[in-house]
């Protein structure tokens, strides 16, 4: 688990290797169940609010921002209320790998930008947005590990592929991930085939918009 300077936490030699102490001064139990432990390997943010800043449930644990709040936050500056002192840390690493990221980026390239598409071979017409196009790609914001090739293809993340087919000439897609720690604040995803992912997502809507009419024939 990452211990930083901001949390105030000391491990102190005991008769254990080292002893977790909380900022009023107690101690962790001794004993942890086993779904803790997976806790701090999976999710050690949270591990931190449940057992160091010791916050008992019933509680939201705000650190999980969502992808939608965490864009309106870095592309339209709209303010984020958080809860904890690990959230404003966490908010303050994301936009600061942000700012580095975005500065480092050509003038010419898009944000924003709304697109209305209307399905071939069906009467659906979707609304998106995409949140950067840039070097011939089109970019989605998330804080979210980005979905596999195959949840592309397979139409388990669709947003992506069906933006990409109302951009003919567009070369990829893909995902900037913004965390709010480590080395690497941000990691970049491409998928280098729009096309057929766009298409094979178009079938899809497609069979379920004539399925209901071919059952009933």
């Amino acid at each position: 688990i990452l211990i930083e300077e901001q949390r105030n936490i000391a491990l102190n030699p005991g008769s254990a290797p080292f002893v977790l102490v909380r900022e009023d001064g107690s101690q962790l139990p001794e004993v942890l169940p086993i779904p803790s432990i997976k806790l701090l390997f999976n999710d050690p943010e949270l591990f931190y609010e449940r057992y160091i800043l010791n916050v008992r449930p019933p509680y939201q644990p705000t650190h999980h921002i969502s992808s939608k709040s965490l864009k309106e936050f870095l592309l339209l500056d709209k303010p984020m209320q958080v809860k904890t002192v690990f959230d404003h840390y966490q908010l303050e690493a994301m936009k600061q790998g942000w700012d580095t990221f975005k500065s480092k980026l050509p003038s010419d390239v898009v944000w924003n930008k709304a697109v209305i598409y209307d399905v071939p071979g069906t009467n659906q017409t979707l609304h998106g947005m995409i949140d950067l196009i840039w070097d011939g790609g089109l970019y989605q914001i998330t804080k979210k590990t980005p979905p596999p090739r195959s949840a592309l293809l397979n139409g388990l993340e669709p947003e992506l592929p069906l933006l990409a087919a109302s951009f003919p000439g567009v070369t990829h897609v893909g995902y900037i991930q913004i965390k709010g720690h480590g080395e690497d604040a941000i990691t970049i995803t491409r998928y280098n085939d729009p096309s057929v992912l766009a298409s094979e997502n178009i079938k899809k809507i497609a069979y379920y918009h004539s399925g209901p009419q071919e059952k009933s024939t």
